[in-house]
């Protein structure tokens, strides 16, 4: 995404009224008159929040900032973007330059990015359907997970998604010029993203989307190609700022202080959405970023799945995901979180089951006063209950070994994920907080400046103005001829996002 101009965010003052809605447990998420409405993407990942609001204030922001706004998740992001737009050009010397910081930095070789991009072996690949897209969909879903548990832990509201673009013509839907009012933009004449002309070939992707039929039978990976270079990179254009009270961020390169936390663009007053240096920092960046993980659960509806996970273990109507490239992220999932979760599902799995059983064996027991059986029957009938008591307590034993497993394996995981964390803090961050012998080392900070140095080529050539809606779209849309090339999502990418070209 490119450094749009002419945008400023609305002062906090302007933003809505915090509306907030709280939850009894994890399993249970009840409305209220005065909370807002939850999206699939709270209602279906929810984590363990207990409460959620429209407004990110500013104790949530100053949460989530200390953790997601160190140097360490922003040069992440920043690289996560750079190398996976221009892996398919980088020689392998220029890519052995990150897999030396992280392993977890090599682009898996069908994932290239870019419209009909040669691979090494001169296979064509096509980007919309080589799983490119659901890695987009699967790194941020984890992010807003990130995010969710990061709140929730320290007691705060977590944020609910922006259920439609938000749309500031007449001509919307009352919802939508109501969150245009609380997120505007400058420059309505300006031809792009932030135009009129834009916002109405964004509402036509949005439309499209929105009918299950045109999710039906396409893979989870092009859906998310299409909402990354559509809907997203435009959100993106649209809501960012033309600067911030910082000014500019500079070069990486040759700028001592970016490996510093207290570095000026480090600080949270820099927060640009069109910049992946800082875009997931802002605000708005959960708001528009929930929209699209809600696109998740419609696809898993329209193609008759009922959920989705790294692991399925069997389970039927359960997508596996398939795309799962997210460099080498500095994991911040909470122990505590995933094992609360779990717990709390567990139990209410268990307290369904007993209920279950206890109403069986009522009507059972009742049974056995009735002057309709025989005395075969009814020693048959005791004989029956009590073998199923037998059974079931049988069952509640194994489904305790399996739940104390379970909990083994999520401390397992917690346990490997904080290892990968200082494994890449010491060789990702190289920050003032960082303890790892290795960051200090003189070899490990230039081996870290020539990745920097390649990932600022990277993103130079990598054309991250795509987002940016042309007047030629624009013109086109308006067109009856041609306006299907810009309404359908799919064919608005083959047309006018290109491939990413060398300078």
């Amino acid at each position: 995404m490119k450094h749009a101009s002419g945008l400023l965010l609305l002062p906090l003052t302007f933003l809505i009224s915090c509306k907030t809605l709280k939850t009894d447990n994890v399993n249970s998420l009840k409305s209220s008159d005065m909370g807002p409405a939850l999206n699939e993407s709270e209602k279906k990942n929810p984590g363990h929040c207990r409460e959620w609001s429209e407004k990110v204030t500013n104790p949530m922001f100053d949460t989530y900032v200390k953790v997601l706004g160190n140097a360490d998740h922003r040069l992440w992001h920043y690289l996560w973007h750079g190398v996976r737009n221009s892996w398919h050009e980088l020689s392998a010397d220029e890519r052995k330059v990150f897999t030396d910081l992280s392993p977890d930095w090599a682009v898996p070789a069908d994932r290239m990015l870019g419209d009909d991009v040669l691979a090494q072996n001169a296979t064509p690949i096509d980007a919309r359907s080589n799983g490119s897209g659901e890695d987009f969909l699967y790194m941020h879903h984890n992010m807003i997970s990130v995010l969710r548990g990061v709140l929730a832990d320290a007691g705060q509201p977590c944020i609910v998604s922006w259920p439609t673009i938000p749309d500031p013509r007449p001509t919307a839907s009352e919802t939508e010029q109501r969150l245009a009012t609380i997120f505007p933009f400058p420059n309505p004449s300006t031809e792009g993203s932030k135009s009129d002309g834009g916002m109405e070939i964004m509402k036509s992707w949005e439309n499209w989307m929105n009918v299950p039929e045109n999710l039906k039978g396409i893979a989870l990976g092009e859906m998310g190609y299409d909402l990354e270079f559509t809907i997203h990179n435009n959100m993106h254009m649209r809501w960012t700022e033309e600067t911030t009270p910082v000014g500019d961020r500079p070069a990486i390169v040759g700028n001592e202080g970016f490996l510093k936390d207290n570095w000026k663009w480090n600080n949270p007053e820099y927060d640009l959405l069109g910049d992946t240096y800082s875009s997931h920092i802002n605000r708005n960046f959960w708001k528009l970023h929930g929209l699209i993980d809600n696109y998740i659960y419609r696809w898993l509806a329209a193609n008759d799945y009922s959920e989705i996970a790294d692991d399925c273990a069997g389970r039927s109507k359960c997508y596996q995901w398939k795309g799962k490239w997210e460099g080498a992220m500095p994991h911040h999932h909470s122990f505590k979180s995933e094992q609360e979760r779990y717990e709390s599902l567990a139990e209410s799995a268990r307290l369904e089951e007993d209920q279950r059983f206890n109403e069986a064996q009522t009507i059972a027991r009742s049974r056995l006063g009735s002057s309709d059986l025989t005395q075969s029957e009814r020693e048959t009938l005791e004989k029956a209950i009590q073998t199923d008591e037998k059974t079931y307590q049988q069952k509640r034993e194994l489904a305790e070994q399996n739940r104390a497993k379970i909990a083994q394996k999520i401390k397992e995981d917690a346990d490997h994920q904080m290892e990968r964390e200082k494994q890449n803090a010491g060789t990702l961050g190289l920050t003032e907080s960082q303890t790892a012998p290795s960051a200090k080392s003189s070899a490990a900070l230039a081996r870290f400046r020539r990745a920097v140095n390649l990932a600022r080529f990277i993103h130079r050539a990598s054309r991250m103005d795509q987002g940016e809606i042309n007047a030629n779209a624009i013109a086109d849309f308006k067109n009856p001829q041609t306006r299907s090339e810009v309404a359908t999502p799919s064919k608005y990418v083959r047309k006018y996002v290109k491939q990413a070209k060398k300078p």
